[in-house]
């Protein structure tokens, strides 16, 4: 199995674990609670996480030489250099929703939607920041 293989397959793990998890909230829970969301959200965020770490696991104990060759490469600088730059475009693109969301719903008149929208932007890239400035080392 190649290297992967593992990360697709625990992905695939985790969409399972949600699709899962909703479908034991319809039959177990929505005829007691009706669409209750927080209870919709825990249920569905226990089943993937459970369905997950029992995947991780599970690929973890079948394939032991792949889990030792990710664990070296976790640690590889050129990995480590493509995470962060992974990061750099995902915080870019959550900038990018942040504006189209803010100015959608500033036009509709929601304007605490707009400034919550807005200040969790500004905390969320005052988060990376932090972390950015905790994590290098150079200084």
């Amino acid at each position: 199995m190649e290297k992967k293989k593992v990360h697709v397959y625990s992905g695939l793990a985790g969409v399972f674990g949600y699709f899962l998890g909703t479908l034991i909230y319809e039959l177990l829970f929505r005829g007691q609670f009706g669409d209750h969301l927080i209870l919709r959200a825990f249920v569905v965020l226990i089943t993937a996480l459970l369905v997950g770490v029992l995947t991780y696991f599970y690929l973890k104990n079948k394939y032991p030489h792949l889990t030792k060759e990710l664990s070296i490469l976790e640690k590889d600088e050129r990995g480590q250099l493509i995470r962060g730059k992974t990061s750099t475009y995902t915080l870019m693109f959550i900038a990018l929703l942040a504006i189209i969301l803010f100015t959608y719903a500033y036009l509709k008149d929601q304007k605490i939607l707009s400034y919550m929208i807005a200040l969790g932007y500004i905390a969320t890239a005052l988060f990376n920041i932090g972390v950015n400035s905790f994590l290098d080392k150079r200084n």
